[in-house]
């Protein structure tokens, strides 16, 4: 029998001090490597981050990456290469229209979304 594990997360936003984002990808680290081997696992939440167009070599990453990075994509590309996950979001072409998860009411802010 195969359990799924959904883990859901919300990471220091690219203001947040070193010591935050640390602390932050130690615990999703502790938390990712207790799910037990055999479960199918996921990994949702609002991390903060794009992919970067730059890391399309990334073996995380898919052939479709986005955005510009920044030090929060440099942790967490560094944190699923560490733990073997993939971007989902970044294996399926998208327009960009569909990468957004949240627009402000001024219609200029905007939020992409990463899953993997």
């Amino acid at each position: 029998m195969t359990n799924s594990t959904i883990i859901v997360a919300y990471a220091p936003t690219k203001i947040a001090n070193d010591n935050a984002k640390e602390d932050f990808y130690i615990q999703l680290s502790t938390t990712v490597q207790s799910v037990p081997l055999r479960d199918i696992f996921v990994v949702l939440g609002d991390l903060n981050v794009v992919t970067g167009t730059h890391s399309a070599n990334h073996p995380s990453v898919g052939p479709f990456p986005s955005g510009i990075s920044n030090d929060n994509s440099d942790r967490f590309l560094a944190f699923c290469g560490l733990n073997g996950l993939s971007v989902l979001g970044s294996w399926f072409r998208r327009l960009s229209i569909h990468r957004w998860t949240w627009i402000s009411d001024d219609g200029v802010t905007k939020k992409k979304s990463t899953t993997f």
